[in-house]
């Protein structure tokens, strides 16, 4: 099984950049990350169906934890539909300073729940915002791509053209 936790992903990239001379406000991120950990522990990542699948072999099924507030309405409505897929990207241009390089995001979406996510240094350095956010929105596309040939071999085929949220601010 692999465990991963995307949420967390980009604090801990930004903490192993100092893990040659901590000082003590890396120390107190750490604390908060692990804080963080502690309380987000049993959570887990749901997906639904609208329609009962009755073919599945007999096993054991995960369900719900009996205090569990599950609530699918912080998902937008055009987003649960399970067959669909969605991506958003975001970058920072030129944040760090030592390296002038940009922080790129992707994060890939099928039935409203998170399937492919990345938060990297572009390799490249970009000249302006403009293209930070253009090559990501070109590796994201990438990744749909790959997504969607893998969704087609379990005939879960996507013929739609997929949306893909990017903000140009």
């Amino acid at each position: 099984m692999v465990t991963s936790c995307p949420d967390i992903s980009f604090a801990i990239t930004k903490l192993a950049q100092y893990s040659n001379k901590p000082s003590g406000i890396h120390y107190e991120a750490i604390k908060k990350v692990y804080l963080y950990l502690i309380v987000t522990k049993n959570d887990d990542v749901i997906y639904w169906r609208k329609k009962p699948c009755l073919d599945l072999p007999e096993g054991d099924t995960p369900s719900l934890k009996k205090d569990s507030t599950y609530n699918n309405s912080s998902i937008p409505e055009h987003q649960q539909q399970s067959d669909k897929l969605y991506a958003a990207v975001d970058s920072v241009y030129a944040s760090d300073s030592s390296h002038c390089r940009s922080v790129a995001g992707v994060c890939i979406k099928l039935a409203g729940r998170l399937v492919l996510y990345k938060s990297i240094f572009q390799k490249s350095i970009s000249l302006s915002s403009t293209k930070a956010e253009f090559y990501t929105a070109v590796a994201a596309g990438k990744y749909i791509l790959n997504i969607r040939s893998i969704m087609s071999k379990i005939e879960m085929e996507q013929f739609e053209a997929k949306t893909l949220y990017e903000d140009n601010q």
